[in-house]
């Protein structure tokens, strides 16, 4: 975890700026609709059965959906921005509440290796933790 005063020094440009937030503008966001309890679900993936049960399920418990894909380079394998982003707008689309679902990117700029786990860093201030997958 890091902590302390964040500063943009450089924000990075995005092919996706309709769906780039910065934390200021989510919390606004979040308040206009009224939600108090909010979950997040973060993924690197096309939406899948498994992702739907699990939002689904989160919705019986909060105001809102914040549906985070990683945006920016991944694994090689995995599905394109384009492919991800568009799984996730047709679920918002054609199944989903569209009142309580929020889509908006994480944008992944860079990542390195310490006590063999990669850590991933957010571009833009977007967080204070880094993401750690094993």
């Amino acid at each position: 975890m890091f902590g302390g005063k964040i500063s943009l020094v450089n924000e990075s440009k995005t092919p996706y700026y309709k769906y780039a937030m910065k934390p200021e503008e989510t919390r606004n966001l979040f308040k206009e609709k009224g939600w108090e309890k909010i979950v997040g679900f973060q993924t690197r993936n096309v939406a899948h059965l498994g992702h739907e049960y699990l939002q689904k399920s989160a919705l019986t418990m909060v105001d809102g959906l914040f549906i985070n894909p990683v945006i920016g380079k991944k694994k090689k394998g995995d599905f394109t921005d384009e492919v991800i982003l568009d799984s996730y707008e047709v679920l918002i689309e054609n199944y989903y509440p569209k009142d309580r679902v929020v889509l908006g990117i994480f944008r992944q700029r860079c990542a390195t290796q310490a006590q063999g786990k990669r850590y991933f860093m957010p571009s833009s201030g977007r967080t204070t933790d880094a993401l750690i997958s094993s």
